[in-house]
């Protein structure tokens, strides 16, 4: 939506904010913002007027983790245990997907979450002004971000391609006549990452730049359990407190195994 767009939707039903139905309501926008809702008509200007007649208007969904380029790959390797679907099937895949298949990608699954009600997302996935593109060209909103991935003792997210992605992004952001796409800070996971230098400078990145940190938590039990081999004894939970995650806020997705002191932190 343009930001001089208006809109009025017509004695619409609507489910409110206390998801309570009511009938014949006005609704009116104004660039980006719902500016009035009620039973009182309001001023008709030159506002497109949309009939609510046969229509239902409620808050809008939010997806709130997904890779959405990865519907080109829907039903690939399924029912293959994460860590071989993700080293047999997906990263593989993975190293050929061009920066114009995410855009594509992108795309299609913006259609599909639209057809389902859905506004917005956040996403973790990698070339993000290809993806964004796509995104914000379809209309959506979306948190953007590229998780580091290393497997080197000596790695840094300094000089990782995650690092680099997302400041081509952030830059890319200010040059957009909206904020509807904004960037975030990622590891994609402990199990992902073999140093803890990485993930501390991810805690940095995000503190110093007022940014969210995205990453995948607990999703498998032996996810769970290898992190507490791996780092004496500390839940991914607890790993991710130590290196400093949460002097940020965090999206912390799937959390399938999180054990009570994880909640708690």
């Amino acid at each position: 939506m343009r930001k001089d767009d208006s809109m009025i939707f017509d004695r619409i039903k609507i489910l409110d904010e206390d998801f309570i139905v009511r009938d014949n309501m006005y609704v009116v926008t104004e660039g980006t913002q719902i500016t009035y809702v009620g039973s009182e008509k309001p001023e008709f200007k030159d506002q497109e007027i949309i009939s609510g007649k046969g229509k239902f208007l409620m808050p809008a969904f939010y997806n709130t983790h997904c890779h959405l380029p990865m519907t080109l790959m829907r039903g690939y390797g399924e029912g293959v245990p994460l860590q071989r679907w993700l080293h047999e099937k997906i990263y593989p895949f993975e190293a050929k997907f061009t920066p114009e298949a995410k855009y594509w990608g992108a795309k299609l699954g913006a259609i599909e979450l639209m057809k389902s009600g859905c506004v917005s997302l956040t996403d973790m996935y990698f070339h993000l002004v290809a993806y964004g593109k796509g995104i914000h060209e379809a209309g959506l909103k979306a948190n953007l971000c590229n998780g580091v991935v290393s497997f080197d003792d000596n790695a840094s997210y300094y000089t990782d391609r995650s690092y680099f992605d997302i400041l081509e992004l952030l830059d890319w952001t200010e040059s957009l006549d909206d904020d509807r796409i904004k960037g975030d800070a990622s590891a994609h996971s402990e199990y992902a990452n073999k140093s803890e230098r990485p993930i501390v400078e991810v805690a940095e990145f995000a503190a110093e730049r007022g940014l969210i940190i995205h990453v995948h938590v607990s999703e498998t039990k032996s996810e769970q359990m290898e992190c507490k081999s791996r780092r004496g004894g500390l839940t991914p939970v607890q790993y991710f407190e130590k290196c400093g995650f949460f002097r940020s806020q965090v999206l912390a997705a799937h959390c399938v195994w999180l054990e009570e002191g994880d909640v708690e932190i």
